[in-house]
């Protein structure tokens, strides 16, 4: 009987170019990547609430500050046709808001 020749693997081969892999490897492997895979979607997901959830406070807040706004300014224009003054105090304002408002003539006048 003569031996057959044995089968040399191609070391070009994808499955050799960086050496067998052990069982351990393969599972160490496949951990990571669901656990890598796991944390990117539960990432997303949460970003993807926190930023709808803060969109929508962010949208009321300007929208109240700008009601807020724009009462004082009405009442502090009102005042000054009345009045006939130039400048409007800060009253009636939260302490995070005052603020004066001045009307300056157009230039050249």
């Amino acid at each position: 009987m003569s031996a057959e020749p044995v089968l040399q693997p191609d070391p070009r081969s994808p499955r050799h170019r960086w050496g067998p892999r052990s069982l351990t490897a393969r599972l160490v492997v496949g951990v990571v990547t669901l656990v890598a895979v796991l944390v990117i979607a539960t990432g997303a997901g949460t970003f993807l609430a926190l930023r709808s959830f803060l969109l929508g406070r962010l949208d009321q807040q300007l929208e109240a500050a700008a009601q807020q706004n724009a009462s004082y300014f009405d009442r502090c224009l009102d005042r000054l046709a009345v009045t006939g003054g130039t400048q409007c105090p800060p009253e009636g304002l939260p302490p995070t808001q005052r603020e004066w408002v001045a009307l300056l003539p157009p230039p050249g006048t």
